[in-house]
């Protein structure tokens, strides 16, 4: 999925959230006075691989590249439109640049 955006600061005005089941980015719009934000919050129709997929943030387009976790199946939808992101279990693969989630503790090893 491309979204065409003009004039955002990849650093400062997108945020956005992966996990295997969500997707969520938001998007400043300088161009008007009121500094509008722009949403868009789905739990995706399939699950994702979330290492490969990619949010690539290029010079007027924003690129999101969602990798299938079953290769053999077929999409014919993006997902549902949903209110708020879920933050998945510690221990779940994530990728944000806004949400941290902590990592499972790991046991010592025992000697």
């Amino acid at each position: 999925m491309n979204i065409s955006f003009k004039g955002y600061k990849k650093d400062e005005d997108v945020r956005y959230a992966l996990s295997a089941d969500e997707f969520l980015i938001e998007v400043r719009d300088r161009s008007t006075k009121e500094n509008r934000i722009h949403r868009k919050c789905v739990t995706l129709e399939k699950r994702v691989n979330v290492e490969q997929s990619q949010v690539k943030f290029l010079y007027d387009v924003i690129c999101i590249q969602l990798m299938k976790q079953d290769k053999n199946e077929s999409w014919n939808d993006f997902g549902f439109d949903i209110s708020n992101f879920n933050k998945p279990q510690p221990g779940v693969d994530m990728k944000s640049n806004f949400i941290t989630i902590e990592k499972p503790a790991e046991p010592e090893p025992e000697e």
